[in-house]
């Protein structure tokens, strides 16, 4: 038997992702002779993790775990042994899809167009040139990708796949992974016929010659793969987009705009995350932390004005001016009228297609609306800033209400309001949250 696991209790952090790759993980360390149901509850696993196909697990718990199992199976090339005792179908669809494809190239293509159907974080994409092509497989600001046994994982099947399809012992022109290099590489050389092997690239992925591409797969079947095409779309389109990374940044400086303005090393200490990592996972959405900063302000502003129960002064405390001027100038900005017009319903007929609340708009929410498309491996729609529009439920998690209470600081308030007497509690907070919708429920692919 190998040594034993200790329970612990664990912070929930992170994305959250379905993978099929637990299951066969699992097996591995049931064969070693590790205590797998002990194992389960140090992660805090379903029992199922052993037997489902898929498992949803947040993104920081699946390199917890994977980290954990090589010390227990004493296999630092995890990753690469799980490839090369890989069970045909644990792909499901998505595999069904590139088996039938006619060339390599097409194969390729499908587990980019269809990465979506097995995982909700991984996006993959295909490029074509200068006499090649080259997968990439990343996570857009998470540099190292699943970490370093399933990025070996991944990008081993990559390879052993187009060499199944073809009967050909393909030779990539290059190889590289997004985590950095370990201290052996030989069995990595080994498998991929080449020491063209680089490291810390921020994604994982493998160049392959365009004659390569261009290879039969040996299973090719038009008349089916033209069905399962048709199935792989439709299931594709099914799946409930994920919440989008800048929404889950709305919601936690939301949560805290009581008062004072929640700072960004505050915010990105809540998502366990250093500054940087933080601000490059907003850049990759097209936002950064003040815009959303002010968007919230604004979204609390209108409810607070549409309720009509607190002054202008105690308004402006609660979103963190110092300034009642400067309250006064950015409303003004937001809504073209100064507040006391837009309390009194003068505030200007909304753009066609912007159904921006007004003052009657008690419940009115600014949310984010998911765009129509998923990037080409479909890692899933997110949120575009879009403020006014009511975000379908699966859309909002954790409700798009509550301003946050003020506990205490009416005293302040009161100081702001322009004279008017102090309330005599704490600022009444907003209500009305919708419930926190989980990630995709079901998907898998070359992806987690």
């Amino acid at each position: 038997m190998l040594g034993g696991v200790t329970a612990r209790t664990r912070p929930a952090a992170g994305p959250k992702t379905r993978t099929r790759t637990l299951r066969p993980l699992l097996h591995i360390l049931r064969a070693k002779g590790a205590d797998v149901p002990a194992f389960l509850r140090r992660f805090e696993l379903p029992e199922g993790a052993a037997s489902d196909e898929e498992t949803m697990v947040s993104l920081s718990t699946l390199h917890e775990v994977f980290e954990a199992a090589e010390g227990l199976a004493g296999d630092p090339f995890l990753g690469l042994h799980m490839a090369l005792q890989y069970q045909r179908g644990t792909m499901g669809l998505l595999e069904y899809t590139f088996r039938l494809a006619p060339t390599l190239g097409d194969a390729y293509r499908r587990v980019v167009r269809y990465v979506g159907l097995t995982n909700d974080l991984v996006q993959m994409a295909f490029e074509e040139g200068g006499g090649r092509g080259r997968v990439r497989h990343f996570i857009p600001g998470h540099s190292l990708c699943l970490g370093r046994h399933l990025n070996e994982y991944f990008v081993t099947l990559f390879v052993l796949q187009v060499r199944h399809l073809s009967g050909v012992e393909i030779v990539p022109d290059e190889v590289w992974f997004a985590h950095p290099r370990p201290p052996e590489v030989g069995p990595l050389v080994e498998v991929f016929g080449t020491s063209a092997l680089a490291f810390g690239a921020e994604s994982n992925g493998v160049a392959i010659s365009a004659a390569d591409l261009a290879l039969p797969v040996s299973s090719a079947d038009p008349t089916l793969l033209a069905i399962i095409d048709g199935l792989a779309e439709k299931t594709l389109a099914a799946i409930p987009p994920v919440e989008k990374f800048s929404l889950q940044v709305r919601r936690a400086v939301r949560e805290r705009m009581s008062g004072t303005v929640p700072e960004l090393p505050a915010i990105a200490a809540v998502f366990h995350m250093s500054e940087r990592t933080f601000q490059r996972r907003l850049g990759d959405e097209g936002t950064n932390f003040q815009n959303l900063v002010d968007s919230v302000r604004e979204e609390l502003a209108r409810l607070h004005m549409a309720e009509q129960k607190l002054s202008l002064g105690e308004i402006a405390y609660l979103l963190g001016y110092a300034e009642h001027s400067a309250f006064l100038r950015a409303f003004k900005r937001w809504t073209g009228v100064t507040p006391q017009r837009y309390r009194a319903g003068a505030a200007p007929a909304p753009a066609e297609g912007a159904a921006r609340p007004g003052p009657a708009a008690s419940g009115a929410r600014a949310v984010e609306a998911a765009p129509a498309g998923a990037m080409a491996g479909g890692a899933g729609a997110g949120g575009a800033a879009a403020r006014g529009e009511a975000a379908p439920a699966s859309a909002v998690a954790g409700g798009a209400g509550a301003g946050g209470a003020a506990a205490g600081g009416a005293a302040a308030a009161g100081a702001l309001s322009a004279g008017r007497p102090p309330l005599a509690g704490a600022p009444r907070s907003l209500s009305g949250g919708t419930g926190r919708s989980t990630s995709r429920a079901d998907r898998t692919k070359g992806g987690s």
